[in-house]
């Protein structure tokens, strides 16, 4: 489970940085100027994204040292 959110926060922090930055050798331009709120709700969502990652892995710990005392 771990391992799968992991992976989809990477894959979006790939696309954000595709977005963001484009690519002209793809004729993949930046969409910066042409959504002007995207940068701030992108980021919020990223937070939120490698937040619960955080998260997940703290619960993780948590369990293992739980299961450790039994």
């Amino acid at each position: 489970m771990l391992a799968l959110l992991t992976a989809g926060a990477s894959a979006s922090a790939a696309l954000v940085c595709l977005a963001y930055e484009g690519n002209t050798k793809a004729y993949w331009f930046s969409i910066r100027q042409q959504f002007n709120s995207f940068c701030q709700h992108i980021l919020g969502s990223l937070i939120g994204l490698f937040g619960g990652v955080i998260f997940f892995v703290l619960l993780i710990l948590l369990s293992a040292m739980a299961l450790s005392r039994c």
